[in-house]
């Protein structure tokens, strides 16, 4: 896949207009329908990284080094985790004694804690949706 093929897959997968993007750019739509088409091969070093804030992605991928396929948490599953990590922060206030290296437990550390259940949670889930979800419903 080339660039400008990575690049309006990523834009139509957000639901940017080529107009959105030339307009965040400051070029005109032209131009980025030229880089879609791959008239223009070559994107400018100072265009990538600011495209790829726009595309929300990394300038990694649109240059194709590395693979964007992990899919993104959605709305659902962003309440979810917070739904449970409410819940285990109430369980973890409401503890009796509880320790963490001999030592009872600080806001802090429950903080850091929580933090890192929380990254786990998130990774998982990506991982869950990339292994489970039908081929058919999959953007490759």
């Amino acid at each position: 896949m080339t660039t400008g093929e990575r690049m309006k897959q990523r834009r139509k997968e957000i639901g940017l207009s080529a107009e959105t993007v030339a307009a965040g750019l400051g070029v005109s739509p032209a131009t980025i329908y030229r880089y879609e088409k791959g008239e223009i091969e070559k994107l400018p070093g100072d265009v990538i990284e600011p495209l790829a804030k726009i595309l929300h992605t990394t300038p990694a991928y649109l240059m194709g080094w590395e693979d964007d396929s992990v899919p993104e948490l959605n709305a659902r599953d962003r309440r979810d985790i917070a739904r449970y990590m409410a819940d285990m922060r109430e369980r973890l206030a409401s503890g009796e004694a509880l320790m963490f290296d001999g030592e009872p437990l600080t806001p802090e550390a429950m903080d850091s804690i929580l933090a890192a259940m929380q990254v786990g949670m998130e990774i998982a889930k990506k991982k869950n949706k990339e292994k489970y979800t039908p081929k058919k419903y999959r953007k490759e």
